[in-house]
């Protein structure tokens, strides 16, 4: 005879089970669609880091303000490719905290810019290797894939829908 907590539990895996099964197309679907973002965000961050390293050109830049721990850019303005004053921005999700706040206003630093960028986004060539190592496209999508993942391996059964038999004899 089964013990009241046996039974609970056996009830809460069954309840468990049927959840996975009902949400396993929506879960097949999605983990399809987040591996599709992720190869996203992972290409285009490989393409941003190759334009730098083959189309962008070193100047001198100087900081207007000092960085702020809440704001997603530090501002600075540097001489274009015309060598006629630009404003600029680096983007601050890029690096460690502890990188930014070494920074102050009015520091001068040299910097990685491309000209043919509308937006003035640049790079510090001394944190050009903490640029390459960034990976925070990854950092919004890994739950949803890892719980995708796992409904599609308790329930795979929407991955055989294509091999059912239609029942007919050739």
């Amino acid at each position: 005879m089964m013990s009241k907590i046996a039974r609970i539990f056996k009830g809460v895996l069954s309840m468990g089970d049927m959840f996975c099964l009902a949400l396993s197309p929506i879960a097949s679907v999605g983990f399809v669609i987040f591996l599709i973002i992720l190869a996203s965000g992972w290409g285009g961050h490989l393409s941003l880091i190759h334009q730098y390293e083959t189309g962008g050109r070193t100047t001198t830049a100087r900081i207007l303000y000092d960085p702020d721990p809440d704001s997603d850019y530090l501002f600075l303005d540097y001489n274009g490719a015309a060598g006629a004053p630009e404003s600029g921005f680096i983007r601050t999700r890029y690096f460690k905290a502890e990188t930014i706040a070494k920074y102050q206003q009015g520091q001068f630093l040299q910097v990685y810019y491309l000209p043919e960028k509308v937006e003035h986004e640049v790079i510090p060539v001394a944190d050009f290797a903490e640029f390459r190592q960034y990976r925070g496209y990854w950092q919004d999508i890994w739950i949803p894939l890892l719980i995708s993942y796992v409904i599609m391996i308790v329930h795979p059964e929407w991955l055989y829908l294509g091999l059912l038999k239609t029942g007919r004899k050739a």
